[in-house]
């Protein structure tokens, strides 16, 4: 798997120009952030979590209301399935903060 981004190559300062742009226009553009293989890599962890969590039931259907009831969030007509803290789960999340 591939490593996140050092904290150097992460917080690197902007330039009087980007400063100015995003004053007048409230965004930049900055570019790429993660490389292809790492965010190909976070998706197949993705991936894996989530199945983990629909067998155990550690996720949310919010296309329906709040249940502890396993079958009822697999089985709903809707799926809008959620789960939150990925970098609790995953160190490989967790190197992203």
């Amino acid at each position: 798997m591939t490593t996140a981004p050092s904290a150097t190559q992460l917080h690197k300062a902007l330039n009087q120009e980007q400063i100015d742009q995003f004053r007048r226009r409230g965004f930049i553009v900055i570019g790429k952030l993660l490389d292809d293989d790492l965010v190909a890599s976070l998706r197949d962890e993705y991936d894996r979590l989530f199945a983990e969590a629909r067998q155990n039931g550690r996720f949310r259907n919010l296309s329906i209301s709040d249940t502890d009831d396993l079958d009822e969030k697999n089985n709903a007509d809707e799926q809008m399935l959620q789960i939150m803290q990925m970098c609790e789960r995953s160190i490989h999340f967790r190197q992203l903060l």
